[in-house]
């Protein structure tokens, strides 16, 4: 055999066959091939390269973009459970309250206003265990808003503000199609299983959808209404507990503006809620009447 040149030599690489190494080196996968390759080339091929960067960041932000929306409405779900729990608390005190008072349930402020209680009812929901107090949790607002209960006392109203709608004691609904005899419990003897006790806060405020009165500093209004419909203000329904004690939940789109104590539609305050028109007044339950009442977003 030829005698390899100097310069085939330098081709070929070193001689290592007779290294005691050897075995090992190929056992760990070098070759010729690589231990030619200049010593920045072989660790350029452990990093990665700006595409390379570029493509993982894209995943992660596809990825990101499906999560999120299922997580959101995961969260979602939990807050109308937790109110919910709130609202069958909220039934099962009402009725020991009733047992014990002839059968009367607690009442809204001046049997009218839904969103407020007195002092004197406040008092009453103590007895049984449901603490009203400012910047504390209870079972009388929505989780979704944390600024409620709250004391009122803008313009010497002396009032508790409440998380929900609550129609106890309320005899007459007033609303853009008139004044009528209500379907709210006053007594439990007296009422159908079906009349919604309360209610979220499905409520516009000064004519739109997440208006707040903070600058008044009210908190009565912050963060409505509880259940939103993705991004927007919009609500996309609320909880509603019933005499029965059941709790159903209700899309916005199939309320009513059955009663505000403000009445019409140009009033400050729009609240909605659902019942069944199977026993209204007559004059209510026309089809053309309650079409006028429908939800308006």
């Amino acid at each position: 055999m030829t005698p390899l040149s100097s310069q085939a030599l330098a081709k070929r690489g070193p001689d290592v066959s007779q290294n005691p190494w050897f075995a090992d080196w190929l056992m760990a996968g070098f070759s010729w091939s690589s231990w030619n390759v200049p010593r920045a080339a072989r660790r350029r091929r452990g990093g990665f390269t700006l595409i390379e960067l570029l493509v993982v960041i894209a995943i992660i932000a596809i990825l990101a973009a499906m999560l999120l929306p299922a997580l959101s409405r995961a969260k979602d779900q939990a807050r109308r459970a937790r109110c919910a729990s709130n609202l069958r608390q909220l039934g099962i005190a009402s009725t020991v309250y009733a047992m014990d008072n002839q059968e009367q349930v607690l009442h809204a402020l001046s049997d009218s206003v839904q969103v407020a209680l007195t002092p004197v009812t406040r008092a009453q929901s103590k007895t049984l265990g449901l603490l009203i107090s400012s910047n504390s949790p209870s079972v009388w607002a929505c989780p979704s808003l944390p600024d409620l209960p709250f004391y009122d006392n803008y313009n010497n109203y002396d009032q508790w503000a409440i998380g929900y709608q609550y129609f106890g004691g309320i005899a007459t609904w007033n609303n853009p199609a008139g004044t009528f005899p209500s379907r709210s419990p006053v007594k439990l003897s007296t009422s159908q299983p079906h009349w919604v006790l309360a209610a979220d806060m499905v409520m516009k405020i000064n004519g739109a959808w997440g208006r707040t009165e903070a600058a008044l500093g009210r908190k009565n209004w912050n963060n409505l209404p509880p259940h939103k419909a993705g991004s927007t203000a919009l609500p996309s329904g609320g909880n509603e507990l019933l005499v029965d004690g059941s709790v159903a939940w209700i899309k916005a789109a199939g309320m009513y503006y059955l009663h505000n104590w403000g009445g019409g539609w140009t009033s400050d305050r729009i609240a909605y809620f659902y019942q069944a028109p199977k026993d209204f007044d007559t004059r209510l339950a026309q089809a053309s009447v309650l079409e006028g009442l429908k939800f308006r977003p």
